[in-house]
């Protein structure tokens, strides 16, 4: 492990990030919507001021990301108005599919009627499958939540699927996570928040 290092991501590496998500997320419905969406949707969260995004690399090939924000409340609001020039076309090509622009809407929401203070949000994490089994996914999200507590943020939250997700669900768990809640999101799409609390 000695010749990989852990940075913070920036534009040079969107590419190599939109590609691991799509190998990683295959079939999900942001992944769904194609490489320049992703592109588009990282671009911004990268550039955001208030992301945390790490990403390890061997020389200058990624191998795994963690992309998350310190302040989760209307952060997708903020980001798509912040970038709406950007996202623009995507409006337009999916103007006569309304379903998908509110799926997506919903989806980047992913609210539950809980409130929690003090807290940010994991958005993203994922590693190269040729580099999985490894432990780099905990070395990532080790340093996802030492960026975070940098920041003077107690809680940590992030959301994932409720069905046939055991490998994730064990992952969060052996990690520290536990569940703070269960609730149902576009289109009744059953979904866990995990919390990991300092």
């Amino acid at each position: 492990m000695n010749d990989f290092n852990i940075s913070t991501l920036s534009e040079e590496d969107i590419s190599q990030v939109v590609n691991i998500h799509i190998e990683s997320f295959n079939g999900f419905f942001l992944t769904t919507l194609g490489y320049s969406f992703l592109h588009c949707y990282y671009s911004s969260v990268i550039r955001n001021e208030d992301s945390i995004c790490v990403g390890i690399f061997d020389k200058n090939k990624l191998i795994g990301f963690a992309v998350g924000t310190i302040k989760p409340v209307g952060f997708h609001k903020k980001l798509f108005l912040k970038n709406f020039k950007l996202f623009l076309p995507y409006l337009f090509k999916y103007i006569f599919k309304p379903k998908v622009i509110l799926r997506l809407l919903l989806n980047l929401q992913k609210g539950s009627k809980r409130e929690i203070n003090n807290y940010a949000e994991l958005l993203s994490i994922a590693v190269n499958k040729n580099f999985m089994g490894k432990g780099w996914g905990k070395i990532l999200l080790k340093e996802f939540e030492r960026q975070v507590l940098k920041n003077n943020f107690k809680n940590i939250i992030l959301t994932t699927d409720y069905y046939n997700n055991e490998y994730t669900m064990n992952f969060y768990k052996n990690n520290g996570y536990s569940v703070f809640d269960i609730f149902i999101t576009y289109p009744k799409r059953k979904m866990y928040k995990m919390i990991k609390r300092f």
